[in-house]
């Protein structure tokens, strides 16, 4: 790039890509390279249109002069993401900036990592023919469950029926790309603390709630992913004794209390034990058949076994988020996936409860909110944690 070494540029990118906009002296200051390092970095990388210069009018500089900030640039340069849902690969390609470009579905047996391998690599060639040399040579993947992020290998993840599968080095190889993966809602939450709800909260915590639940810590604006990447397994904290066989082996974890899964399966037992609903008035149906449409249909005519099933669950998630506030303090939190999106009556519970069970002078300072960003989120953020990991020297040229 310039005859600085390319750790010294690359700290500069790093610092920019975390932070946004930052003026000469903050990026000193963040990288605790010279005023004169800096200088010549920055001129290498707004000559090759990596970087742009902002004015800065709301911070004065000098003698009334507004301070020059400098921002990623969006330009030719090119960075692939993707997200395994419960349907298949999601994946997309966006400008250094996190604007997306494009987007590829895919559908696949999600069960099969052969077959979301397979998906996978074909989708990505596809990307790949049509932006080609502008594509940075680095992917990001958000795959469900726990993910070791340092190994590429999916732990475990009942909910899709994997344990032990080593899917990043595979892909990596048959790519030739670097491949970094992490849990997806974790990537979801990293988008969110970078690019939507949550970019004035530091520290900041997503909880996302869907077929499973996890959760991901942001520390000024980077995930913090424990040991191996198990940092947020929150799912997997038992909030009832007495309550459902969970597949971790224990009972009454919070995924078998709030899931999409476990608030479709108390509906389903509910109705069978007697309990009045307009689910059961359909004519012909079969409560086996019910699915969370069933329940969001049933909860806008304001259903009463719904709503109590939603507070319940809510309740739930609320012990759980005051766990979490007294544990860590966040500036905000921020809930995502179908779930909360689907059930506004269950975030009012869930928050509601947070507030009366964590210590109150640090609750009430907590924000909570939805979480902003469309569906292709899990992507942006599993690139963007790939970058955090692997924004080197060669890939950067």
């Amino acid at each position: 790039m310039s005859s600085q070494k390319p750790s010294s540029s690359t700290a500069v990118l790093q610092a920019i890509r975390l932070h946004g906009g930052l003026s000469r002296s903050r990026l000193a200051e963040f990288t605790g390279l010279s005023r004169a390092t800096i200088s010549e970095i920055s001129n290498s990388l707004l000559r090759q249109g990596w970087i742009e210069e902002l004015m800065d009018g709301g911070t004065p500089s000098g003698k009334g002069r507004p301070a020059t900030l400098l921002q990623l640039a969006s330009n030719d340069r090119v960075m692939v993401g993707g997200e395994l849902t419960d349907d298949g690969w999601a994946l997309a390609a966006f400008d250094l900036t996190g604007q997306v470009l494009s987007q590829e579905a895919c559908a696949v047996d999600v069960w099969s990592p052969q077959a979301a391998k397979a998906a996978l690599i074909d989708s990505i060639d596809t990307l790949r023919s049509r932006y080609g040399s502008r594509c940075l040579p680095v992917l990001g993947l958000g795959l469900a469950g726990l993910v070791n992020t340092r190994t590429g290998v999916v732990e475990s993840a009942a909910d899709i029926g994997w344990r032990g599968v080593e899917f990043g080095v595979p892909v990596s190889r048959d790519l030739g790309w670097p491949t970094i993966v992490v849990n997806r809602h974790r990537a979801r939450g990293l988008a969110e603390c970078r690019y939507g709800a949550g970019v004035t909260a530091d520290p900041m915590l997503y909880v996302g709630i869907g077929s499973g639940v996890a959760a991901g810590l942001y520390i000024h604006r980077q995930l913090f992913s424990g040991a191996h990447g198990g940092a947020g397994e929150i799912g997997h904290i038992p909030i009832n004794p007495d309550g459902p066989p969970c597949p971790c082996g224990n009972r009454g974890c919070l995924q078998v209390l709030v899931s999409s899964t476990a608030l479709v399966r108390e509906v389903r037992r509910s109705i069978r034990d007697g309990s009045p609903s307009r689910i059961a008035d359909r004519n012909h149906f079969d409560v086996e058949f019910l699915q969370m449409h069933d329940l969001t249909e049933a909860e806008a005519h304001g259903d009463p076994l719904v709503r109590r099933v939603l507070r319940v669950g809510g309740a739930y998630l609320g012990m759980a988020l005051a766990g979490l506030v007294n544990t860590f303090n966040p500036e905000g939190i921020v809930l995502g996936g179908s779930v909360p999106h689907a059930f506004p009556i269950l975030v009012d519970e869930a928050t509601q409860v947070m507030r009366q069970r964590a210590i109150m002078p640090i609750a009430s300072k907590t924000c909570v909110q939805l979480a902003h960003l469309p569906a292709w989120s899990g992507a942006l953020g599993a690139i963007s944690y790939a970058l955090d990991t692997h924004f080197t020297g060669p890939a950067v040229r």
